[in-house]
């Protein structure tokens, strides 16, 4: 078996504030590729409905009140001035 020689390694622990920094990058860009595209692929699609009101018998999986989703258009509009569309 051979023997490997293994070198100190240094790495500088994330103080709390960038450690949070970092997770809410992480949370928005998440969002905004699984959540927000993936709906506006949707509706776009018309697989997903945007409708005025909510009623009981809607599903949250493919029905959006519109109120909501001009909500999320603005969400994402934050999170592309931030970070950028890719």
């Amino acid at each position: 078996m051979k023997k490997i020689k293994l070198t100190p390694m240094e790495s500088k622990l994330r103080n709390i504030k960038s450690a949070l920094e970092a997770e809410g990058e992480f949370c928005d860009k998440v969002w905004y590729n699984r959540c927000y595209l993936v709906l506006k692929e949707g509706i776009k699609n018309g697989e997903h409905l945007l409708v005025d009101n909510w009623k009981p018998e809607y599903s949250t999986q493919d029905v959006t009140k519109k109120s909501i989703w001009r909500g999320a258009i603005k969400s994402a509009k934050r999170v592309e001035k931030e970070y950028g569309k890719k």
